[in-house]
């Protein structure tokens, strides 16, 4: 996918894997085997960096080598140098080394802090940066630190080549330059090569395009008509970039100064309603406004993700001690709780129901309709007066609903409580070293508690997570569920647990289904019913690198959880656990990514919760007459 950055085209994914994949196209590419290759003239095969010595290992094989093309490669700036420095010492450094030690060959950590020279970081070590001025001329540093100008400024004094300086960038924000930097004629450094790592754009005003972003695009667009809207010269390159995959583009309208000077405006009279708008510029809160009092349907692709966006103004995110995190929108009463109300003017009280899950379950920045909003119109529609709660976070797992449950659900005091989940708890712990062997620990808590220890505060010793537990996955998953039905059990309150289904656990593969698992580097095989590593790419999805996460390994647990998540709820049988796995088995079009699904989706979760909770919900009726 990073072929996408460089506006590099390609016709074709060669599968080096044997099976029998029912999908001869994925991302509107054909897939295709060493046999077809042999039959065509004027070819090559490229690949990832990360995946080059299995390819030319396979290709030996197959005696197809000579049209191997190597497009990627290290950095000039730090090929064939005597010495390589990395200046910084923490997270940001400790990532890069860990991904890339097989690639290059380090010398030295750099550091501001006397405090730390002589000492080691990652087996290397650690040098003040006063003694760069006595390594050899052609010293590489690269700068692994969000103090990038002021440390640019000593290696420069330091007597170090300017083009051997390599800034690194890992967040999105990050890779934003002002248009009047001075550092503007080395931000092209890695303008001509492929390097996945080292990202710039030195015009303030114009987002920065993820290739994962593009590709995703591809499965959710792909039906759509689309205009393209922002600066004339990025709207072009987003238009070829969208191209390489076969996207099409209905409209252009661009302007030709750099901000934002009313053309938006045009919008209102050119965008039909089946169209959807990309914005190709940064986010701007006056743009926003506009665009929402002309009623169109709009995207930034800055903040771009298929189920959810991060530009809501009205969401504000807190720190949450026991959680990790939580949000609140605007004008609602609870902090953690969007609420669906609907009073019928009855002489029934009405019943409220509290739900509890991750991002399947959230209704705080997500782009389609929640079920729980469906579930309510449902209510509704059987003349049933109620408040829905919908508690669902996004990255919650089990452990972080059993706590809300206890610390605030109750506080509700609710009629019953609905548990919608168990994909977080499939994934995202396999992939936090934390949380494998201590559940309750969230993303969020790590990360907190962690920056707290580093402060070395007197007398702090380190971080306790809490014992570790033996259980795998879904038995901790299950009992966590178990714990809540008691608790809700011993305060009269119903209780229903239903887990979910995700595209790990559906029986079948279906086009878009293909075309979601290719992102995360797997191809589904037809004869074995199953999915198989075709890539191993840890930086395929933007949302996981973010959160530090390597996305193969996340998939490869998903994948594998998935199945005895499955299995596991199908030998469950008691009247408050439901089962949902195969809910959309044979179903074509419902998910968005491996977990997350569309509206259609959403509704179809409704209407079976409905009907799982029907009678429970007319005792409760009973009850409050």
């Amino acid at each position: 996918m990073r072929l996408l950055n460089q506006n590099i085209r390609f016709d074709y994914f060669l599968c080096p894997v044997q099976g029998d994949y029912i999908f001869p196209h994925v991302l509107n590419k054909p897939v295709i085997g060493f046999e077809e290759c042999r039959e065509m003239d004027n070819f090559i095969i490229v690949s990832s960096r990360l995946e080059m010595e299995n390819a030319k290992e396979t290709l030996c094989k197959e005696r197809l080598i000579d049209y191997f093309f190597e497009i990627e490669s290290l950095h000039s700036a730090i090929q064939n140098q005597s010495t390589l420095v990395i200046w910084g010492t923490g997270g940001r450094a400790k990532k890069f080394y860990s991904d890339y030690k097989e690639l290059i060959d380090v010398n030295y950590f750099c550091d501001s802090d006397e405090k730390k020279a002589g000492t080691y970081f990652e087996g290397k070590e650690v040098i003040h940066y006063s003694k760069l001025q006595s390594l050899p001329k052609d010293t590489a540093i690269i700068i692994a630190s969000t103090f990038y100008e002021d440390i640019f400024e000593k290696v420069v004094e330091a007597h170090i080549n300017k083009s051997k300086i390599l800034i690194l960038q890992y967040k999105l924000a990050d890779c934003i330059i002002t248009a009047d930097s001075k550092f503007n004629e080395y931000m092209a450094l890695a303008g001509s090569e492929i390097n996945e790592l080292i990202l710039y754009n030195n015009q303030e005003n114009f987002a920065v395009h993820e290739e994962q972003v593009i590709s995703e695009l591809v499965y959710n667009f792909k039906s759509k008509r689309i205009v393209l809207y922002g600066e004339s010269s990025m709207v072009e390159e987003m238009e070829h970039k969208t191209k390489l995959l076969g996207l099409s583009i209905s409209q252009k309208i661009a302007r030709f100064n750099i901000t934002e000077d009313g053309t938006i405006y045009n919008l209102l009279y050119y965008v039909k309603d089946d169209e959807v708008v990309l914005l190709t510029d940064k986010f701007s809160q006056e743009t926003d406004d506009a665009l929402g009092q002309m009623g169109i349907n709009y995207i930034w692709l800055e903040d771009y993700n298929g189920y959810q966006f991060f530009q809501d103004k009205k969401v504000e995110q807190y720190i949450d001690p026991n959680l990790g995190v939580c949000f609140h929108r605007q004008n609602e009463q609870h902090i953690g709780f969007i609420k669906y109300e609907c009073n019928l003017e009855i002489e029934n009280r009405p019943i409220k129901i509290v739900l509890l899950g991750g991002s399947t379950t959230a209704a705080y920045r997500v782009r389609e309709k929640s079920w729980g909003e469906f579930l309510s119109e449902k209510l509704k529609a059987q003349g049933i007066s109620h408040i829905i709660y919908c508690g669902g976070t996004q990255a919650y797992t089990v452990s972080q609903e059993l706590m809300k449950l206890i610390r605030d659900v109750l506080v509700i005091e609710p009629d019953m409580v609905i548990s919608y989940s168990g994909a977080n708890d499939m994934g995202l712990a396999e992939t936090r070293n934390v949380a494998k062997k201590n559940p309750f620990i969230s993303l969020y808590q790590t990360r907190l508690f962690s920056t707290i220890c580093r402060m070395k505060g007197r007398g702090i010793k380190g971080v306790h997570w809490g014992l570790e537990t033996s259980k795998d996955f879904f038995e901790y998953w299950y009992d966590t569920e178990r714990m809540m039905y008691a608790i809700c059990k011993e305060l009269n309150i119903k209780f229903k647990a239903f887990l979910q289904p995700t595209l790990g656990s559906k029986a079948d593969c279906c086009q878009e289904d293909a075309d979601i698992a290719v992102l995360y580097g797997y191809l589904y095989d037809v004869r074995k019913g199953e999915y198989c590593s075709v890539d191993s790419d840890p930086y395929s999805s933007v949302y996981l690198k973010w959160a530090g996460i390597d996305t193969h390994s996340y998939y490869s647990s998903v994948l594998k959880w998935a199945k005895q998540f499955r299995e596991g709820g199908a030998s469950i049988c008691v009247p408050w656990f439901c089962n949902l796995s195969d809910l959309f088995d044979h179903m074509d079009g419902v998910y968005m990514d491996d977990f997350h699904v569309y509206e259609r989706g959403n509704q179809i979760i409704a209407d079976k919760i409905w009907e799982e909770i029907k009678g429970e919900i007319d005792m409760v009726i009973g009850q409050n007459i």
